[in-house]
């Protein structure tokens, strides 16, 4: 299940579909919004990334990745 990750402080990689492209970023959790099913990822220059929910393939912990805040 995904949720199980994305409630650990850790630096994740999420592979994503948006609008037919598969897409992948890094980065921690910055919001998640289980209403309106979208997930807030903020990246090392701490730009914030929204992420649907259901576009989501897979989500992998980033090791050694401590240069996030």
């Amino acid at each position: 299940m995904f949720l199980k990750k994305l409630v650990r402080n850790s630096a994740l990689t999420i592979s994503y579909d948006h609008q037919g492209a598969i897409l992948v970023r890094q980065g921690r959790i910055y919001s998640l919004n289980l209403q309106e099913q979208i997930l807030g990822l903020k990246d090392d220059t701490q730009t914030i990334h929204q992420i649907r929910l259901s576009g989501i393939r897979a989500i992998e912990e980033v090791q050694g990745m401590n240069s996030l805040p």
